[in-house]
């Protein structure tokens, strides 16, 4: 049996894009709302853990739009001499999602 660390259990979250993460996070806390319950949870954890799955997205998600806030905020110093193809360039970049995070859209 392989040894299960944190970063591997993460991995396999973003296996799924962080898109389809948020929106399965939303149903999984709706769910344990409406049938008044906690998070399911195994031992050892598991990557499809409540608590795990929505945590892991979570932080993605916060990375994700930190990185984009640091982006556009990059662009706002630019001057109006700036050219379209340095912007076309750094947006683009910007779009990429971070490796291994799971944010593409599909």
């Amino acid at each position: 049996m392989s040894e299960r660390t944190e970063e591997s259990l993460k991995a396999r979250v973003r296996e799924t894009p962080l898109i389809e993460r948020l929106n399965e996070s939303r149903k999984r806390i709706a769910a344990m709302c409406s049938e008044r319950r906690g998070p399911k949870m195994t031992i050892p954890v598991e990557y499809y853990d409540d608590d795990f799955f929505i945590c892991a997205t979570l932080e993605d998600a916060r990375d994700e739009v930190a990185r984009l806030r640091g982006a556009l905020q990059t662009i706002a110093t630019w001057d109006a001499r700036s050219t379209s193809q340095r912007i076309q360039t750094f947006a683009q970049a910007a779009l990429t999602p971070q490796a291994g995070k799971g944010g593409a859209n599909g």
